[in-house]
C-alpha cells in the first residue's frame, strides 16, 4: 500500500509541476515572444498531463505500480529541469519576470 501511494504521490507531483511550467510560459509569451521550442513544449504539456491521469486511475492499486516507479522518478526529474529551464529563460529574457 506505501508504494502504491508513493506512485500516486509521484503523479501528482509531476502534474504539479507541469502545471508551473503552464504558468511561467503564460508569463513569459504575455511579455515577450519565446523562442519556438517553447511553444511546442507548451503545446505537449497536456498530453502529458492527461497520459499521467491516466496511468494514476489505471494503475491504481495494482502490482504494476512498482515497475513503473523507475519511468516516473525519471519523468519527475525531467519535469523538473524543464521547469528550470523555463524560470531561467523567463527571469533572463523578462528581466525578472517571476
Amino acid at each position: 500500500m506505501a508504494e502504491a501511494i508513493a506512485v500516486l504521490g509521484l503523479i501528482g507531483a509531476i502534474i504539479s509541476i507541469t502545471e508551473a511550467i503552464k504558468e511561467t510560459y503564460k508569463i513569459a509569451a504575455a511579455a515577450h515572444k519565446l523562442h519556438e521550442a517553447f511553444v511546442v513544449v507548451n503545446d505537449r504539456i497536456p498530453v502529458v498531463q492527461k497520459t499521467l491521469a491516466v496511468i494514476q486511475t489505471a494503475y491504481r492499486g495494482t502490482e504494476d505500480e512498482t515497475a513503473i516507479r523507475e519511468s516516473l522518478n525519471t519523468c519527475k526529474e525531467n519535469a523538473e529541469d524543464l521547469r528550470y529551464i523555463f524560470e531561467q529563460v523567463c527571469t533572463v529574457e523578462g528581466d525578472g519576470l517571476l
